[in-house]
Order: structure tokens, then sequence, then C-alpha cells
């Protein structure tokens, strides 16, 4: 199961993780609005999902378990910040015009066809709020945010993954 698996990776290399509704075979949100969803597959399945990031591959089996459709989301600011690159809005044009401001990274190709680029929040930065529009289709995700994660399933039917060059 490929959630487990990145998961996992994710989870041994000390990211915070914790589970986000998914896409059922028909495409739709495993949330109460399925198909009117507007987040589909990238919001939080519990309240104070913050204080319940899952730390051991035990935590990761059993809600895949009891939630078999979920996606999983990595949250964002104590020490990771993510920008978010939306091609929807413009975010391509944008990161290609920019690209001297995003040094390499970690990415991951959103099932959007965006990318998320993973940075460690600098030593005594203080808190680094989510941003939109940094440029044109560009976000930063930081204190108090989250992304969704590598395995997960976006509503195009396309899996998050790890862009591997």
């Amino acid at each position: 199961m490929k959630i487990i698996e990145e998961g996992k990776r994710l989870i041994s290399s000390g990211f915070k993780v914790f589970p986000l509704h998914g896409i059922k075979e028909n495409g739709n949100c495993t949330c109460y609005l399925g198909a009117e969803c507007k987040s589909a597959g990238k919001h939080p399945i519990e309240k104070d999902w913050q204080s319940k990031a899952i730390t051991t591959s035990e935590e990761l089996e059993a809600a895949c378990k009891k939630h078999p459709y979920m996606n999983i989301g990595v949250i964002t600011g104590e020490d990771l910040i993510v920008v978010d690159v939306d091609p929807r809005h413009g975010g391509m044009e944008s990161y290609e015009e920019n690209k001297c401001y995003f040094p390499e990274t970690l990415t991951i190709i959103t099932g959007g066809d965006g990318l998320h680029l993973y940075y460690k929040k600098p030593e005594g930065a203080g808190t680094i709020s989510n941003k939109t529009n940094i440029f044109p289709g560009i976000d930063i995700r930081g204190d108090g945010g989250l992304v969704v994660a590598p395995g997960s399933k976006h509503k195009s039917g396309k899996y998050y993954r790890v862009k591997e060059d």
C-alpha cells in the first residue's frame, strides 16, 4: 500500500504526519461532503490534528485500517517550511522566473502536477506564517500549516510522489 510505504519513510525521516480524508474509488472525498468537498483529500480527519501526529509504523498501520482511503499530511512550521507551487494559478511560470530564490531541496510532485519544496526552517527564524501569493501561484506553508504527503491520492486520480531527479 503506497500510503503506508511513504508514511513510514516520512516518519523515519523525522516528519510529523497525520491522517487526512482521502479519495474514494468514485473520486469523491471521504468526508461527509463527498463530491461537494472543495478540499477533497486535503483536510484532516480529526480535530486537533497538530497534536495527534503519527510517530510509529504501528500507529500508521492502525490509522490505515481505521480509514482505508486515508491520505496523510505533513505538519509544517516547527522545523519545516514548504513552498507550494500551484500550476492552476500560474505557479509553474512564477517558479521558473524566480528559481534563483528556491535552492534545490526535497521536492514532491503533487497530484495536480504542482510542486511542494521542503525546506528546513532556519534556526532562530521565529514564526513563519502561512502566506499566499508570494509570487503568483506560489504559497508558503509555515507555522500551523500542512501539506499533503507523498503516497496520497489527489482527486485527479494521480498520486503525490517524490521527484526522483
